[in-house]
């Protein structure tokens, strides 16, 4: 169960991360992972959520915490 919410950490992230404008590049430099992995999860995100890119993901100021 440990490990499932590291997924969803790295996943909430990546999406806020992606939401303030980082490249796919960009956020793979930051938390140490591919750019492949950033976007596959990026990809899952935007399934999750009904949208179809990173410019609808919510802002990271108007996200809930």
């Amino acid at each position: 169960c440990g490990s499932a919410i590291s997924v969803q950490l790295v996943a909430r992230l990546i999406a806020q991360l992606a939401a303030s404008g980082l490249t796919n590049a960009q956020i793979a430099k930051r938390i140490e992972r591919s750019r492949e992995t950033v976007s596959d999860r990026l990809g899952v995100i935007y399934k999750e959520l009904g949208i179809r890119s990173r410019r609808q993901l919510p802002k990271p100021e108007s996200s809930v915490r």
